[in-house]
């Protein structure tokens, strides 16, 4: 599935980048023999209620055609799609699946082909392919195919000055430079020697396209002298290469200069407290009365627990949920200006940190944020979070590894396996 997936998706990057023709409905079918969900969507950006197909969940496979009488284990399948021994077929009738096979054998026939059958087929059933045999064997290809880049080596030598390898990939170059003089050689130069030291680049991404040969006098080249700058330039330029592909820029976070209360007293980050979260105003006053330091109150609580928490003033964070969209942060931001009793934000992502800044409120990050490395935890500093909700995936060991910003661990209570934005029964 990865290597049809992945290879699709490359050949039409690379047609939309060359200007090239791309032949989409081919493609198509492409990703649906490897994995059809019932076809294909807009996603979330139309109507998001299609992005499953409930009828069947798994792999639905592609339509052949129907199945004639059955004959004990064989029948006549008539289709005009090219079938072959090895394809794997599922027979059904409606939504009720009759069993399936791995074709042993796929006779052609006028109007189709006779093909072995489950036990339980029956005539009249849609045979529907569920792996291709062909696609298989082009997958299989595809993994053994070793993806290498060319590159292009030009080595410049004379007696009394050191080797030099300049090497060109990708757009970049760099130059490996011997740690030594050259001496005069005692036998003529062996060019077709050097080309092939140098070419020696396995284990690596490169492959040596082309080898360029500056050389002045009759230098002493040892193998030991080219493996030595072939190893030193391929090591630079795998290091020029992933400089040049890195997404983003440093984080903040990244630089020696760490925010001041990071720099604080580690022993006053350390200290404990505890925070609940809670569903209604009577939890939250039972919790700041049990001795919580902080009250998160869930956004999805009926607004009259907003109500009844103003009226018994009590100060709580709302606790927003881990999806928040442009309607329901525009509601949640009605909520925080019309109740006196919120007084931070416990944010589950970070539509819900923009919005604690943009009312200038206290913000918590909350685990959905997955926060599991110190440079996030003070990334988030940075931006005012007055604590950090780490992963609940994290052991002890792990969580002490997170600096010295404030942080708050998931102690009790249940914790969500998955979210589902739009409940597929709906």
């Amino acid at each position: 599935y990865v290597a049809i997936v992945t290879h699709t998706y490359r050949q039409a990057l690379d047609a939309l980048e060359n200007g090239t023709d791309f032949d989409l409905q081919a493609a198509l079918q492409e990703l649906r023999k490897i994995y059809n969900r019932g076809g294909f969507c807009t996603g979330y950006l139309e109507n998001s209620r299609d992005v499953t197909y409930l009828q069947r969940p798994g792999h639905l496979g592609i339509a052949l055609g129907k199945i004639g009488k059955v004959r004990g284990n064989r029948a006549v399948l008539d289709t005009q799609e090219q079938i072959q021994k090895g394809d794997g077929v599922e027979f059904r009738a409606g939504s009720r699946s009759h069993g399936g096979l791995t074709l042993p054998y796929a006779d052609r026939i006028s109007g189709g082909y006779r093909v072995a059958v489950s036990s339980e087929a029956r005539e009249g059933d849609i045979a529907y392919r569920t792996t291709d045999a062909q696609q298989m064997r082009r997958a299989q290809e595809l993994m053994r195919r070793e993806i290498t880049w060319p590159a292009q080596a030009q080595l410049i030598a004379e007696p009394g000055q050191p080797a030099r390898l300049r090497l060109s990939c990708q757009g970049q170059e760099c130059q490996a430079v011997a740690g030594e003089a050259c001496q005069e050689a005692q036998k003529p130069l062996d060019r077709e020697r050097i080309a092939a030291q140098l070419g020696k680049t396995g284990g690596t991404v490169f492959r040596m396209e082309k080898i360029e040969m500056q050389i002045t006098g009759n230098p002493f080249l040892p193998a030991s002298i080219l493996n030595g700058l072939r190893r030193q330039a391929i090591g630079e330029m795998e290091q020029m290469i992933l400089r040049k592909a890195r997404p983003y820029e440093a984080c903040p976070a990244e630089r020696d200069e760490k925010p001041a209360r990071a720099r604080g007293n580690a022993q006053q980050a350390a200290e404990l407290y505890l925070a609940a979260q809670v569903q209604t105003a009577a939890q939250a006053q039972a919790a700041l009365e049990a001795g919580a330091e902080r009250v998160y109150l869930r956004c999805a609580c009926d607004e009259e627990q907003f109500r009844k928490a103003q009226e018994m003033g009590i100060s709580v964070y709302l606790a927003l949920p881990a999806y928040l969209d442009e309607a329901e942060s525009a509601a949640a931001e009605k909520l925080l200006r019309n109740y006196r009793c919120f007084c931070g934000v416990l944010a589950g992502n970070l539509a819900g940190v923009a919005l604690a800044r943009k009312l200038r409120l206290p913000f918590v990050a909350d685990f959905p944020l997955n926060i599991a490395s110190s440079e996030a935890a003070n990334c988030l500093e940075e931006l005012g979070a007055e604590a950090s909700t780490v992963s609940a995936e994290l052991n002890l060991k792990e969580i002490a590894q997170i600096g010295n910003a404030r942080k708050e661990v998931v102690a009790f209570g249940r914790i969500p396996v998955m979210y589902l934005r739009h409940c597929p029964l709906k």
